[in-house]
C-alpha cells in the first residue's frame, strides 16, 4: 500500500515585463494567466471599432448619391471614411 503524500506546491517564479513584453521563467504557459485581461481587452476593441465602422457604413449607405455628393463623398468613399483614412481632394 502507498502511503498518501502530498506534493508541496512548487511556487511559480513573479513575471517580469520586458519593454511591453510579459516574460515568465515557465514560458507561455506561465504567462498566459497574466496576458489574458490584455488580450480580451484588445478582441473587445476590435470587436468595438468593426460595429463603430458598420455602424458609419451603414448610415452613410441610406444618403443618395446626390447628398453624397453634396458632402464631397462617392459610395465608393462610405468604407473609406468609415476607417478614418480619408483624405479630402
Amino acid at each position: 500500500m502507498m502511503p498518501n503524500t502530498v506534493a508541496a506546491a512548487t511556487p511559480v517564479p513573479e513575471c517580469v515585463t520586458d519593454a511591453g513584453r510579459d516574460i515568465c521563467p515557465g514560458g507561455a504557459a506561465a504567462a498566459f494567466p497574466r496576458q489574458l485581461p490584455t488580450t480580451l481587452f484588445r478582441v473587445r476593441a476590435w470587436f468595438a471599432a468593426r460595429r463603430r465602422i458598420h455602424r458609419v457604413v451603414r448610415e452613410l449607405s441610406l444618403h443618395s448619391d446626390r447628398d453624397l455628393a453634396d458632402m464631397g463623398l462617392s459610395r465608393s468613399d462610405i468604407p473609406i471614411v468609415a476607417r478614418g483614412q480619408f483624405r479630402a481632394p
